[in-house]
């Protein structure tokens, strides 16, 4: 994932920090958090939930 691409989904982080398997995105994405427009990560769970209220 490019800066470009990080810097979209709410993460700074430059590509020598990507590089050193600090791939943040990717692993928050792994555990079920997804990125915010707000760049702040929340549970995918306690969205979906909220949406079917």
């Amino acid at each position: 994932m490019s800066e470009k691409t990080l810097k979209i989904f709410g993460f700074d982080q430059t590509q020598q920090e990507h590089e050193k398997g600090g791939n943040l995105a990717h692993r928050l994405l792994a555990r079920g958090y997804v990125a915010s427009p707000t760049g702040t990560a929340f549970k995918l769970n306690k969205m979906l939930k909220s949406k079917n209220k």
